[in-house]
């Protein structure tokens, strides 16, 4: 009974707490985090309630045409992750990592089913709990992520460690493979710990297996709100407009769960507040403290190429998105020669570019202002 009470009072605790947390954060990266988590969340809701509806194979493998998010394998092994990687460090990497995902996930799946739960205790599917546990990840994640570039010369052995940590909470593989390319020439110890834990293994909420259970049908009817929002409202900055499906697939699978759903998640609700709150507040583009170059470039390329201006016209930026906001990153394009322009100026430019002893420059270039446009992000 002792531990029982202890155990609501912590449940009734948890929400004051994320909000004091949420309260210390500087605004911006608090911002930022939220719009990821929500953003990992929705791209999770279609494929979570699809295993809690349908279980079987599809549960484990469907995600992994998406980012991952959602599925019982690691995100390390769908498809945007694997071609992501592929082309920034080469087939070697990227097959170490996936044979690294696969292994664990194969370990873990053993060591789960000699692991019995205690006789009376149900398995039945809690995907509210799911989602949640991906959005906490997502949200950690990126508060950590938003840190890394910070680290530039730190002692490698830290900076590794910190980037191992980032990439163990960042439940989108992609995210970590991105950040981890913009890092490597300023930062390779940091991009190094990123490849070596994003998405490599799949986290979740520690919840007791024979925990009360409640209803969880208000909070997913406030879900069916959060994706409809998102399927018809502005979900610019959240999802590539290639997966806006996943939007309308999340409804109907949020109403799936309504025809009667349990939890042992205690503030269920806590969830699709925060996703109605993302979608308030907006997306924003990332901090441009880590830019990478756009992958496929060769000298002799013809480019066009909008931006804004990046310090002393040397460069043109653009926030970019490859799945979901949680692997938004930053696009630079180095100039031959410096844009008379100021520095935050959208611009349109193109040329060709050209090998110089500082590496990928755009030469020839044609500039012209542009009014900045109504999505700031791009996407590939």
């Amino acid at each position: 009974m002792r531990n029982a009470s202890t155990a609501a009072r912590a449940g009734r605790a948890a929400p004051a707490a994320l909000a004091l947390v949420l309260l210390a954060l500087p605004r911006g990266e608090a911002h930022a985090a939220l719009a990821s988590a929500a953003a990992s969340v929705f791209e999770a809701v279609p494929f979570v309630c699809a295993a809690a509806v349908l279980p079987g194979r599809f549960a484990r493998l469907a995600p992994l045409l998406a980012c991952g998010c959602g599925g019982s394998l690691p995100g390390a092994l769908s498809l945007p992750a694997l071609a992501l990687c592929w082309l920034a460090f080469g087939p070697a990497l990227t097959l170490a990592r996936a044979a690294t995902a696969l292994g664990l996930a194969v370990l873990a799946r053993r060591t789960r089913r000699r692991t019995r739960a205690p006789a009376g205790c149900a398995q039945a599917p809690d995907p509210l709990a799911e989602l949640a546990g991906i959005g906490c990840a997502a949200f950690a994640g990126a508060l950590v992520e938003a840190a890394l570039p910070a680290l530039r010369g730190m002692w490698a052995p830290a900076a590794l460690l910190a980037g191992l940590l980032a990439g163990g909470l960042l439940p989108c593989a992609t995210a970590g493979v991105s950040l981890a390319a913009g890092l490597r020439p300023s930062a390779p110890a940091v991009a190094a710990g990123l490849l070596a834990g994003a998405g490599i293994v799949r986290l979740s909420l520690p919840i007791r297996p024979c925990g009360a259970r409640r209803d969880g049908r208000p909070a997913a009817a406030l879900l069916l709100g959060a994706c409809l929002w998102l399927a018809f409202g502005d979900a610019r900055g959240f999802l590539n407009p290639r997966l806006a499906w996943l939007a309308p697939a999340g409804a109907l699978g949020s109403v799936c769960l309504l025809r009667g759903v349990s939890t042992r998640l205690r503030p269920a609700a806590l969830l699709p507040l925060a996703l109605l709150a993302a979608l308030t507040f907006g997306s924003p583009p990332p901090g441009e403290r880590a830019a990478t170059l756009p992958l496929g470039l060769y000298p002799g390329a013809a480019l066009d190429f909008t931006g804004r201006v990046g310090p002393g016209g040397r460069s043109v930026r653009r926030a970019a998105i490859l799945c979901c906001r949680a692997d938004a990153h930053v696009l630079e394009v180095p100039l031959e020669v410096p844009l008379a322009l100021p520095a935050g100026r959208w611009v349109r430019v193109t040329g060709t570019m050209e090998s110089t002893p500082a590496g990928l420059r755009l030469g020839r270039i044609r500039a012209a202002g542009v009014a900045p446009p109504r999505d700031p992000f791009a996407y590939l």
